[in-house]
């Protein structure tokens, strides 16, 4: 397989740090803004006696989905428009081939990492719940909650995580202070944006892989890949062990 370097850092490097603090902005103004707007109407909703379940499932997923179109709405608006510069400059162009296989085992051998991880960082805070397994399923089992987690959990926020984290954050950092800088700068923030300690560890070794793979192979398409592998089995095996239930 071959290593080596995301194509040369051009003269003029993609991305300026208003640039950056533009698209982190306004995805973050979106998701904190949006999911106000979502806790104001569900609490409005229970105090009127129309809560269910499908509420609470609806204001969990409008909230996942926030943070992906925030992402993406984002990057392109504040970034790649305004720059006027195309999706394949974030590296969106196809992986070899090695490096796309390559991209499928590291993404059972990354969520086995942090499964194993996140594990021994809860057990270490004796805690006896997962609460990302329940931000996953707010109301337990159903055909909805699992088809709506798996295509936004799943693969929309993993596509839209990486096109920020890796496309935008780590090649700003790789351009303005090198490869060693953005591969630990943005594992940082990718982990400390996960907010509980669990999730934190699990996206510091996850962003790392993740970063790594980006770097190496040229291509965007690969920690897409592996970050969605990494998710989507998690949400599947948390669904089908509630239904087994």
């Amino acid at each position: 397989m071959e290593l080596g370097p995301l194509a040369q850092p051009p003269k003029q490097p993609l991305w300026s740090w208003p640039d950056v603090l533009r698209i982190a902005s306004s995805s973050l103004g979106i998701l904190l803004g949006g999911s106000l707007a979502i806790g104001w109407g569900l609490r409005a909703a229970q105090a009127a006696g129309w809560a269910s379940r499908t509420v609470l499932l609806a204001a969990t997923m409008g909230i996942v989905f926030l943070e992906a179109a925030g992402l993406l709405g984002s990057v392109y608006l504040l970034g790649l428009r305004r720059r006027r510069v195309s999706w394949e400059a974030l590296g969106l162009v196809p992986p070899t081939r090695e490096w796309f296989l390559s991209a499928l085992a590291l993404g059972f051998a990354g969520m086995f990492l942090t499964s194993a991880l996140a594990g021994l960082v809860q057990r270490l805070m004796g805690r006896t719940t997962d609460p990302q397994a329940q931000a996953l399923a707010p109301i337990g089992f159903s055909w909805v909650a699992a088809a709506g987690m798996f295509l936004l959990v799943g693969l929309a926020v993993p596509f839209a995580e990486e096109v920020f984290f890796r496309g935008v954050l780590f090649r700003w950092m790789r351009d303005r202070w090198g490869v060693r800088v953005a591969l630990l700068g943005s594992t940082l923030v990718f982990g400390l944006v996960h907010g509980d300690p669990p999730t934190i560890a699990a996206g510091w070794a996850l962003g790392f892989i993740l970063a790594l793979a980006y770097e190496h192979s040229h291509s965007l398409w690969t920690p897409i890949v592996i970050h969605a592998l990494n998710n989507s089995v998690k949400v599947i095996l948390l669904y089908l062990a509630l239904g087994l239930r």
